[in-house]
């Protein structure tokens, strides 16, 4: 239990290709990863989410191919094999060693190797787009029937007491993680919060017009802004990451 909160670095492994004599070896800087099953994912999660993937009616997903493969492995019944490598209480260490790994092993899409994994970790996801969406996935939200469907079971859901309060308790101990609450600053800064009206081309602009002697003014009318919103960009208390 003492492990259960910390970040696990973890590998699935196909039990019907099993090397005994020389296992798989997959050299990186650190060292040598050694299997004995072909690996064909890795990833990093915390508590008992390494085992996301195994849940049986999680056919459609983040990655479609990883569930697919595990259907054919318990087609002859089998169970993936599923490896611990690291456990990190830092984060992003766990994050930049999937990382490492998935470039040393491979990717099946890069023909570089066996892995079902379609990022080098993830780092290479936005925030805003935290997850891809399966083709099926997308063809469902273009029907209305499908988003009346859902919109209607969210509404069902928002309802109950105990699903609001155990909403609320997760979204506490999402806000209590501070990686979180920078990634969800990163969604609506500068040009990305849909509500801005100026670019980052126009605020490096209006901080040199200021430095000529402009006034706050004659800025705000010439970028249809108001005056405190010029004032703030000026002091920096906006825009403060360029």
């Amino acid at each position: 239990m003492k492990d259960f909160y910390k970040n696990k670095v973890y590998v699935y492994c196909d039990p019907r290709y099993l090397n005994n004599n020389k296992g798989y070896k997959y050299k990186f800087k650190e060292g040598i990863l050694r299997l004995k099953n072909k690996p064909f994912y890795i990833g990093c999660a915390g508590y008992d989410n390494h085992l996301r993937h195994l849940g049986r009616n999680r056919k459609n997903g983040k990655n479609e191919l990883v569930y697919q493969r595990i259907e054919k492995i318990r087609e002859e019944k089998l169970d993936p094999v599923v490896k611990i490598l690291k456990v990190y209480k830092d984060r992003k260490k766990a994050r930049k060693l999937e990382e490492i790994l998935i470039i040393a092993v491979g990717r099946q899409d890069l023909k570089t190797g066996p892995l079902l994994n379609r990022l080098d970790g993830y780092k290479n996801l936005s925030p805003k787009a935290s997850r891809i969406r399966s083709e099926k996935t997308k063809r469902n939200w273009k029907n209305f029937e499908y988003k009346k469907k859902m919109s209607e079971k969210k509404i069902k859901d928002w309802e109950n007491p105990e699903y609001r309060k155990k909403m609320s308790e997760k979204r506490k101990k999402m806000w209590e993680n501070s990686e979180y609450r920078e990634n969800i600053s990163k969604i609506n800064r500068g040009e990305k919060n849909s509500s801005s009206k100026l670019t980052e081309k126009k605020i490096l602009k209006i901080r040199k017009l200021e430095e000529k002697g402009w006034s706050f003014l004659d800025l705000a009318e010439r970028y249809e802004v108001s005056q405190s919103c010029i004032y703030h960009i000026i002091e920096r208390h906006t825009w403060a990451h360029i």
